[in-house]
């Protein structure tokens, strides 16, 4: 028992730091680099904070069906295969060379987070039908 509590705080603080780091990584991004984004894309300041919008809209979108895949793939496979689609999505938006690529990268973002962030990490833990929650998040 005393064990599986250790695992679990493992568990659990590790995907805390991955929330925190994916979260800084993706929508919190404008806000840091924004004035640059605005300027090398020739838009305006808000044109650019639309990026993150639109990848909670998308992530809104893709919600339902990414859960559909961690059922069928597992929560593991499903976080590692959204985290390299997010990787593809910010090296799109830093290589944009026009807005259309821009937020063609940020839907890209999106759809990435809705196997990577906040539902993706609290969905597999009440539907399952596991005895303890260190038991839920193994494969």
């Amino acid at each position: 028992m005393r064990q599986s509590r250790f695992r679990l705080s493992l568990i659990v603080a590790a995907l805390a730091l991955a929330q925190a780091v994916c979260w800084g990584m993706t929508f919190n991004l404008p806000a840091i680099t924004g004035g640059a984004m605005a300027e090398a894309l020739d838009l305006p300041y808000f044109a650019v904070m639309m990026g993150p919008t639109v990848m909670l809209v998308v992530m809104a979108l893709v919600a339902v069906p990414a859960l559909q895949v961690f059922e069928r793939i597992g929560m593991q496979l499903a976080m590692t295969a959204s985290a390299g689609l997010a990787a593809i999505g910010l090296v799109i938006i830093a290589l944009a060379p026009w807005p259309e690529a821009y937020f063609v990268g940020w839907a890209a973002v999106g759809a990435a987070g809705a196997g990577m962030l906040t539902t993706a990490v609290q969905s597999p833990l009440p539907n399952s039908p596991a005895r303890t929650p260190a038991e839920r998040l193994e494969p």
